[in-house]
């Protein structure tokens, strides 16, 4: 099935970046969902001299399920 949001849900939180990444994975671990990766932009474009606003990326999921990126051979970049 293809979206306009192509699956991706967006919702806002009452918490802060740090917080709400917390209370995110304590979810995924308790329904035993893997998290592969979780990356501070901030941090990582503090690196190169750059300024952003709070920002992680959580990638996670359930390798044994047919994944949703299975069906997109696709490249995101954001501005």
């Amino acid at each position: 099935m293809n979206t306009p949001n192509n699956g991706i849900i967006s919702q806002p939180s009452e918490y802060s970046v740090t917080a709400t990444i917390d209370r995110l994975k304590a979810v995924l671990q308790a329904k035993s969902i893997t998290i592969f990766a979780q990356i501070d932009q901030q941090a990582e474009a503090e690196k190169v001299g750059l300024t952003l606003r709070p920002t992680q990326l959580l990638l996670f999921g359930k390798p044994e399920r047919r994944s949703w990126w299975q069906n997109r051979r696709s490249l995101w970049i954001y501005p």
